[in-house]
This record gives structure tokens, C-alpha cells and sequence, in this order.
């Protein structure tokens, strides 16, 4: 029964994950007030769905990087200087508009220029969708795929990185056919911090900070 519950949720995300790419979101005729919202509630159903799915199954909360943890060794440290860092710039990149001017250029994309929010009531709106994007979005393609992959699959942890990768950067269609590449290898970058640290926390903490920075980069740029 374990095996055949997760065996299931294993199959609905990479069913999921493939209707997100074959079916994107249309930006242009989505306004933000209603993307955010929809954003945040089936981000949440799904990973209630998958994640509880399988610790109602029997999965243990270790099993998917809901752990507790005592930092410790280089790549502890380089991490936490990452997220001391990530501070920083989104301190930044909120309070000083030349700040904002520079990272402009980073986010020119179709789908960003879209996406992101204007309003002082847009970005409240943007900021959930950055905290239940680090958290779900990690449960899921991190903890949740490398447990269920790790059950079925004679294969490597680093083939699970790569393979969530992959789904990860699907996940992203909507944000156009680049996206899947740039997606797919920051996914890439947090599975291997996950392996490296065991532990899904930090890696929650820096997809909120990167999610957040992006909150405030059109702040300037209330008409469009």
C-alpha cells in the first residue's frame, strides 16, 4: 500500500508537470491581481496533496528534509553566508531605488516584465506567492521527489537532482521556453545543496530570498 500511494502521487506530479508545459499559462490575458492568487492556492493544494499524501502513507518527516539540523563544515558555512547575503541585496534592492536600476536588467523577460508586481497592493500579493513558492515548491521537488524517486529508482541521488531538475524547470513553462533552462539549473543547484546538507530548511530560506528580491524590482515603474 506505501508503495502503491506514493507510487501514485510520483505519477500525478509528472503528469502535472507535463500538462504545465504542453499547457502554459497565458501572461497576457492574466491579470496579476488574479495570477497571484491562483499561484499561491494550487501551489498549496499540491504540495497538501503530495507531501501529505505521503506522510499519511507512512513517509517520516527526515524522509522528505523536514529535519533538525546543527550547521557545520564549509558548505554550512558558504550557505549561511549565501543567506546573509540574499539579505542584504533584498534590503537593498527594496529601500534604494539605484540599487533596483542595476538588477533591472536581470529581470527583462516577456514573462517577468508580466509577472512581477507595480502596486504597493501587487507586491503584498507577490510576497505570498515568494513564501509559499520557497516552501512548497522545495517540499515538493526536493524532498517529496528525491524520497519517492529514491523508492522506485536504482539510481544515484545525483540522478534525482537532475531528474527534478527537470521537472522543476517544466514546472516553469509559463514563464516561457527559457525559463525551463534557468529554472532547471537552479533546481539543479538546490538538489545539490540537499544532498550536501540533508536538511530542506536553508534551501526554504533561499528561494524565499531570491522570490523576495524579485517583490521590488519594477517598483518604480507603477504604469505599466
Amino acid at each position: 500500500m506505501y508503495l502503491f500511494v506514493n507510487g501514485f502521487l510520483l505519477g500525478l506530479l509528472v503528469v502535472l508537470s507535463i500538462i504545465a508545459a504542453v499547457r502554459p499559462v497565458d501572461l497576457t490575458i492574466v491579470p496579476r491581481k488574479e495570477f497571484y492568487p491562483s499561484m499561491v492556492q494550487s501551489s498549496g493544494i499540491l504540495c497538501l496533496l503530495l507531501v501529505g499524501g505521503t506522510l499519511i502513507s507512512g513517509t517520516l518527516l527526515p524522509e522528505i528534509g523536514l529535519t533538525f539540523f546543527v550547521p557545520r563544515g564549509p558548505v554550512w558555512y558558504a550557505t549561511i553566508g549565501l543567506i546573509v547575503l540574499l539579505c542584504i541585496v533584498l534590503l537593498l534592492t527594496a529601500t534604494v531605488p539605484a540599487f533596483r536600476k542595476r538588477l533591472l536588467p536581470l529581470y527583462q523577460s516577456e514573462a517577468e516584465r508580466l509577472i512581477l508586481p507595480r502596486t504597493k497592493e501587487e507586491r503584498t500579493g507577490f510576497q505570498m506567492v515568494a513564501l509559499m513558492a520557497g516552501l512548497t515548491e522545495e517540499l515538493i521537488y526536493r524532498g517529496f521527489l528525491f524520497h519517492t524517486l529514491g523508492l522506485f529508482l536504482p539510481f544515484s541521488n545525483v540522478s534525482f537532482v537532475w531528474i527534478g531538475a527537470i521537472l522543476f524547470g517544466v514546472a516553469h513553462r509559463y514563464q516561457g521556453w527559457f525559463a525551463i533552462l534557468v529554472t532547471g539549473l537552479i533546481g539543479a543547484g538546490f538538489g545539490y545543496l540537499y544532498l550536501a546538507l540533508e536538511t530542506l530548511w536553508p534551501l526554504i530560506i533561499i528561494h524565499v530570498l531570491i522570490d523576495l528580491v524579485a517583490v521590488y524590482i519594477y517598483k518604480d515603474d507603477v504604469n505599466s
